[in-house]
């Protein structure tokens, strides 16, 4: 990679980072993956996994838009996934839950 993609790249981290420690479930996952309506900010270790699934596929799907150009990609929607996959990832790991 050039130094010009590593930099971008750093940046995007930093910005993942940064956005991560701001993270606030109650408030960012329902505007990034549909939600059951008895949601609670408490849920239990299954929750917790369905709600890393979620965002897993939704980043998944997201990350497929952007390679194939659509219309629809919004970046800051991918930047916003990352973020949350990464803070529900550390709420599992936490919770001693295993990963599939």
């Amino acid at each position: 990679m050039s130094q010009k993609t590593d930099q971008i790249s750093d940046v995007i981290y930093m910005r993942i980072a940064k956005g991560a420690e701001r993270y606030q479930r109650n408030i960012h996952l329902p505007r990034l993956i549909p939600l059951p309506e008895n949601f609670n900010e408490t849920a239990d270790r299954e929750h917790s996994q369905a709600i890393v699934t979620k965002l897993n596929c939704a980043l998944r799907r997201e990350r497929n838009r952007g390679k194939s150009g659509h219309w629809a990609y919004d970046l800051n929607r991918h930047l916003g996934l990352m973020q949350a996959y990464k803070c529900e990832l550390e709420l599992l790991k936490t919770k001693h839950v295993k990963l599939n």
